[in-house]
């Protein structure tokens, strides 16, 4: 066992380095096997530097979701902190121990090459920041400038402050196992150390940039189009199978087309692949999912996918939940956005993912607002899901009787609603979803009988068995249809080619619907930036969210 006089002096000259910190200096001369205070010291100096790494690893977490999540109640913030340092201190502490006691097979190894204990803390350090890295890239929606910045910055202070601490623990771990004193000498530790942090920085980045590139065809510099002049009405009911179309015998006098029924998606993601005619790569329409705290009741809308703390530590104990959230993120332009971008008079009502808009050649009325018109309180679910497809339906009369635009649409989810989404009775059931179809039968009537060309897409509901539908006023050549051949035989409609990206082709008798690259991303990716809380209730009271 090495002199007092002689450890004293090995302490200042570590000390000197910026290898000790006080609370390492006491694990010196323990016999690392034979004394329990060796394994009580062990404890404890992994408890520090589980304590010290934590909140440096948990800084920039919270940053992130503080920029994300603007604005944040006291209260979140503070359960948040918590259960953040909490789950770090429970991975430094164990990744300490464990690393200690790895280093028991060559213990001298730190002491004879100092290199050896340096590439451990910044293997170790580094390991720590990939998993920050992975968590910061779980995010659905892209990072702002503001938060690149705050989060690089943070992660390198991180880093170098992990490659610290945690080299000052292992030499004291050597020297307590080997119980011999290191010739120590001087080392120049930043080089090595600066290159990891310019890797790190750079692997960062490259990850971050790569995760939002996206090959996309330009946008056309030319579209060779050949106006139709028609006037156009697309109706999408959602809920509305074949089965129950072929019932009414109104509807039935329509030239009618059954399709197969896009499974497996919310109904969010299967009317973005209906209206734009492009499968969920590339339109980016999917569901996300937030939580909701217990204490404050607030909602945490952007939550990485990867974060195992709020989707599965937190919600365990109960503090938090998991609450899916409407989507908010669209690449692609729905088919009546791209004939309103070159010059046909387009209106929309009620459409998912949607921007409220008024322009000569757009008018967009998105579901938050239409919902919120629809909504009274102590109305009963069905009641509002009436309400909201009369509004809709109201509002696309007007536009087509009044403003005369070429081409409407309007989103009706009333039937789905009614029949998959609420509890009622059979009795109520079957009332509101002949409501329901009577509203489209006098829309159909009513469009078609103003010179419009009706096209109608129905398709059932999540719990909802049977197939979908395509009905129009016009011959439709096909006798089984897809989904993704609305937006084209849209298009071909109006005179317009489809895309390459568009999986259908057009219904039309004898069609000579030319092809095009791509008609380019949205020159707006996000429909909205931050959820209300009156619409976020609106779709819990319908159905959308459990």
């Amino acid at each position: 066992m090495p002199e007092p006089s002689t450890v004293d002096q090995l302490r200042d000259q570590l000390r000197s380095l910026g290898y000790l910190s006080h609370g390492i200096e006491r694990w010196f001369a323990l016999d690392p096997w034979r004394s329990r205070t060796f394994w009580s010291e062990l404890v404890v100096i992994a408890s520090k530097v589980g304590a010290a790494h934590s909140l440096a690893l948990t800084i920039p977490v919270l940053s992130v979701m503080l920029i994300r999540n603007q604005p944040m109640k006291a209260i979140d913030l503070l359960t948040l902190a918590l259960s953040y340092i909490a789950f770090c201190f429970v991975v430094v502490f164990t990744a300490v121990v464990l690393t200690a006691l790895f280093m028991r097979i060559r213990p001298r190894a730190p002491i004879e090459h100092p290199r050896v204990l340096l590439a451990i803390s910044m293997g170790i350090s580094a390991l720590f920041c990939a998993g920050l890295t992975i968590w910061w890239l779980g995010f659905p929606s892209p990072a702002i400038v503001l938060e690149r910045v705050v989060f690089l910055a943070l992660l390198l202070l991180s880093f170098l402050f992990g490659v610290t601490i945690l080299s000052a623990a292992l030499l004291s771990f050597s020297i307590h196992a080997t119980q011999q004193i290191p010739s120590v000498r001087h080392r120049r530790r930043m080089l090595p150390i600066s290159i990891a942090a310019v890797a790190i920085f750079s692997a960062v980045c490259f990850l971050s940039f790569r995760s939002e590139a996206e090959a996309v065809p330009l946008r056309p510099q030319q579209i060779v189009v050949r106006p139709t002049g028609r006037h156009v009405a697309f109706l999408a009911v959602d809920g509305l199978s074949y089965e129950i179309f072929a019932a009414r015998k109104t509807l039935a006098g329509l030239f009618v087309v059954p399709c197969s029924p896009l499974v497996g998606l919310s109904a969010a993601e299967r009317w973005a692949t209906a209206g734009s005619g492009t499968e969920g790569e590339i339109h980016g329409v999917r569901s996300i999912e937030g939580v909701r705290s217990r204490l404050s009741g607030a909602v945490l809308q952007y939550v990485s996918t990867t974060d195992i703390v709020l989707r599965n530590v937190i919600p365990a104990l109960g503090l938090l939940r998991r609450a899916p959230l409407p989507p908010t993120v669209r690449r692609r332009d729905y088919i009546w956005e791209i004939l309103a971008s070159r010059g046909i008079p387009s209106s929309a009502f009620n459409w998912w993912v949607t921007d409220q808009q008024t322009t000569p050649l757009m008018k967009s009325d998105n579901q938050e607002h239409i919902f919120a018109a629809a909504h009274h309180p102590g109305r009963s679910p069905a009641l509002e899901a009436e309400a909201i497809d009369q509004i809709a339906l109201s509002r696309l009369t007007e536009s087509a009787v009044r403003e005369k635009r070429q081409f409407v649409t309007a989103f009706l989810p009333a039937l789905d609603i009614v029949l998959n989404r609420i509890g009622l009775d059979a009795a109520s059931r079957l009332t509101f979803s002949v409501g329901a179809l009577d509203s489209l039968d006098r829309a159909v009537s009513d469009l078609h009988g103003r010179g419009y060309d009706v096209f109608i897409l129905g398709m059932p509901g999540d719990l909802q068995s049977g197939r979908g539908l395509i009905a129009s006023t016009i011959p439709l050549a096909a006798k089984r249809a897809s989904a993704l051949d609305v937006a084209p035989t849209l298009a071909d409609l109006e005179g317009f080619p489809a895309s390459d990206e568009m999986k259908g082709h057009s219904l039309l008798p004898e069609s000579t619907q030319t092809r095009l690259p791509s008609f380019g991303a949205r020159e707006s990716a996000s429909a909205s930036s931050h959820l209300d809380e009156e619409y976020y209730e609106s779709l819990k009271s319908l159905g959308y969210i459990r």
